[in-house]
């Protein structure tokens, strides 16, 4: 049976899963996603923007 991307037993996947093999060895989908907003979120409060400069 095919998964999410198309493949049948991808090997970026974790094994019976369509998650994507993770650093924090998370296997549940929703959670992930979950984590991956929390992440970004907390990575854009630190960028410090510029105004661009007129030539």
């Amino acid at each position: 049976m095919l998964d999410k991307y198309g493949v049948g037993n991808d090997s970026y996947c974790y094994e019976n899963s369509d998650v994507l093999i993770n650093l924090f060895d998370i296997r549940d989908g929703e959670l992930i996603h979950e984590a991956e907003r929390e992440i970004s979120n907390v990575n854009a409060d630190t960028i410090e923007f510029i105004h661009p400069l007129m030539i």
